[in-house]
């Protein structure tokens, strides 16, 4: 039996625990820059990089990676455009353990956010740490893994908690602001908040604008302010409801 020399085997047994070999990236240099690249290529050992300038470029490309597995790594600048691609063209993607590349936490977020995760998941390469770092979760990517940082899990789960009590308070707003004006007040107000004048809002509403003056009256006098703009104000700042009843005036 032929004995083989140290260098073939190790060679041998690489190709074997790390199956991918085509390393594919989507976007610019900006956030994959080509030195990173040659850093993975001289650090990773046997992995073929291809960088393409859009998914138009890498969709005509396709069919050199079907069948894979291979990584594909893109850019932030693409985050939006990701997330219609795995909605729209799954196929492209199927063979493909997919993450994105970013500087800030932006993009990243409204990926991890918004993708469907059992459909295909998404990996997310931070290009701010150490190399060590975004080199080790490459290698994990070129085994098959996937790695979310638990930075990102935590500043999604922040920003969902900040929307949800957002959206509570606006509710409990909009009540307030229903027990204190009528249907029509609010409907004026809103247009009124708009920038509308009094005779457009009569054209539109089918009411005399004198009747449309009579409402703001009653609007300013309830809210408890001096004037329109001020009404107005208030409507924008709170996004059309009231957080606290103010001081009716007749």
């Amino acid at each position: 039996m032929r004995n083989l020399d140290t260098d073939t085997a190790t060679t041998q047994i690489k190709r074997l625990v790390d199956p991918v070999a085509e390393v594919a990236i989507i976007g610019s240099r900006l956030c994959f820059s080509d030195t990173a690249l040659r850093l993975a290529e001289a650090e990773l050992g046997d992995i073929q990089t291809t960088r393409y300038a859009n998914f138009e470029d890498y969709r005509r490309a396709y069919l050199k990676y079907r069948g894979g597995p291979y990584v594909l790594i893109i850019g932030q600048e693409l985050a939006p455009e990701l997330l219609v691609m795995l909605r729209n063209h799954p196929a492209l993607f199927q063979d493909a353990a997919v993450a994105l590349a970013y500087h800030t936490e932006g993009p990243a977020l409204n990926v991890l956010g918004r993708n469907d995760a059992s459909v295909h998941p998404v990996s997310f390469l931070s290009m701010n740490g150490s190399m060590d770092i975004w080199l080790l979760v490459l290698r994990l990517l070129l085994k098959g893994g996937s790695h979310v940082p638990t930075d990102l899990i935590v500043a999604l789960d922040a920003k969902r908690a900040a929307a949800t009590r957002d959206g509570e308070d606006q509710g409990q707003n909009a009540a307030r602001l229903e027990s204190i004006l009528t249907g029509r007040q609010i409907e004026v107000l809103g247009m009124v908040a708009s920038g509308m004048q009094n005779k457009h809002i009569a054209d539109k509403l089918g009411l005399s604008e004198n009747t449309i003056k009579l409402h703001m009256h009653h609007i300013i006098s309830r809210l408890g302010v001096n004037n329109r703009t001020q009404a107005a104000s208030h409507f924008h700042q709170h996004g059309g409801a009231f957080r606290h009843p103010p001081t009716s005036r007749g």
